[in-house]
């Protein structure tokens, strides 16, 4: 992903007081009281926290697994082992594997975060994600029923002075959603599939429900979370017309050979269709705010843990940086694009995805009646369309031709929201959600 900042300055955190904060008669524990004082004292306005600006890291120590365990001496979460964790782009992860057990758990998630992008070290990231992670993650995990399939991993910990979030290790087992529907050796079968589908639909729109009646100020708490809003909105509508058009620094060498812009039908009033939408969305994701929305709800931020007979035992939600307010039609629409990709670029998976994207959107209607509204079918489709315009050609998926079809696509979902009677979103791929007359 590409990020914008909040402003942050580094300070330099001695070793000795690190080791402080974590020693069981000084640890404060985590509580919402605790967390919303951070929160509050985080502006509202846009204009306050963000900038864009680079950073140079200056404090490395918890950026190395040797840094980690030396750091952690002298604690419970002293480990013999620091293992660090890939799959993030955006954040330090290791699994510390303990010398001694923590409430009954032998390995642990340590998470770091530095007011940079980990793998983008000149791209400034405001340190505030992880206090509104760390909030998300408790009152999800505390809202979700305890039998529920769909969980968030336990925060044990959390130093906001040092910038790290201390949680439950889902398992070195699992594999990322993603991952997992990828896996030749291992292909999901449909009765799976459905579960998995099912579950996820359920979750998420269970959680857009309990999140309306605002509760404990969930809204109000997360609508400070202006970074998360801004980078949403920037990522998908606001790139999509300068990614169609080859231009201001959106070029892509599988679009711009020729000009992917020149080939679209009618194209004139398409891009005037898609320029209007594309300012529409982007300033009703900046303003919306009467439903808590995850944020980055895809596949590589789901962890699928099986049983002993391959049976769906769990499936882990994680990264809630970019949790807020939001459209739960976004939601929806980039889930359900970025399993279409996979339906589109690793044959091997069509029959998993598609039960997949059926029974997540059967799910998601059903547990939203009677009050799921034509415009989140919408708002849906349009996401979806986006996602496949713009993220498409931005990463490594296939080849030319077939990325440029599926941008094409993309092209023809969005001008399909925008035009579009209700009948015919009835008849389209979200047409689950769309209620009957």
């Amino acid at each position: 992903r590409i990020l914008r900042s909040c402003d942050y300055q580094t300070t330099q955190k001695p070793l000795q007081a690190f080791r402080a904060s974590l020693a069981i008669d000084r640890l404060q524990e985590i509580n919402s009281d605790n967390l919303q004082t951070d929160l509050h004292s985080i502006s509202a306005n846009p204009n306050a926290n963000q900038n864009m600006t680079t950073v140079t890291p200056n404090d490395v120590t918890l950026t190395t697994p040797t840094g980690v365990q030396t750091c952690l001496l002298n604690t419970p979460f002293a480990s013999h082992t620091i293992t660090p964790l890939s799959g993030g782009t955006a954040n330090f992860a290791y699994r510390l594997h303990l010398d001694a057990p923590f409430e009954r758990q032998e390995t642990l998630v340590l998470k770091h975060a530095q007011p940079y992008v980990k793998d983008f070290v000149g791209m400034a990231f405001g340190l505030e994600r992880q206090t509104f992670e760390a909030e998300a993650m408790m009152r999800v995990r505390a809202w979700a029923p305890a039998d529920s399939v769909v969980t968030v991993p336990k925060v044990y910990r959390v130093d906001k002075e040092h910038n790290i979030i201390i949680m439950e290790d889902c398992g070195d087992d699992v594999l990322t959603l993603k991952d997992f529907l990828q896996s030749p050796s291992s292909p999901c079968p449909p009765d799976l599939a459905r579960a998995i589908g099912t579950s996820l639909g359920h979750f998420l729109a269970s959680m857009h429900a309990w999140s309306q009646a605002n509760p404990e100020e969930i809204l109000d708490l997360f609508e400070k979370n202006q970074q998360a809003k801004m980078l949403s909105a920037w990522a998908t509508y606001g790139r999509l017309v300068a990614t169609l058009e080859q231009s201001e620094g959106e070029v892509v060498s599988k679009l711009s050979d020729p000009p992917i812009g020149i080939e679209l039908e009618d194209r004139e009033r398409v891009m005037g269709v898609l320029g209007g939408l594309a300012g529409r969305m982007r300033e009703r994701m900046l303003s919306y705010r009467d439903v808590f929305v995850m944020g980055d709800f895809w596949p590589g931020n789901i962890m699928v843990k099986l049983d002993a007979d391959r049976q769906l035992q769990h499936l882990y939600i994680l990264d809630w940086e970019l949790a807020k307010p939001g459209l739960p039609g976004v939601e929806i629409g980039q889930f359900c694009a970025e399993i279409d990709l996979l339906r589109r670029f690793v044959p091997s998976s069509e029959e998993a995805t598609s039960t997949i994207l059926s029974t997540f959107l059967q799910a998601y209607a059903d547990s939203s009646e009677p009050t799921l509204d034509v415009g989140v079918g919408r708002d849906a489709l349009a996401h979806w369309g986006v996602h496949l315009a713009v993220w498409t050609p931005h990463v490594e998926l296939g080849g030319k031709q077939k990325t440029r079809d599926v941008v094409k696509e993309g092209v023809k979902l969005l001008v399909a929201a925008a035009e579009g009677t209700d009948a015919d979103l009835r008849t389209s791929l979200v047409g689950p959600l769309v209620p009957k007359d």
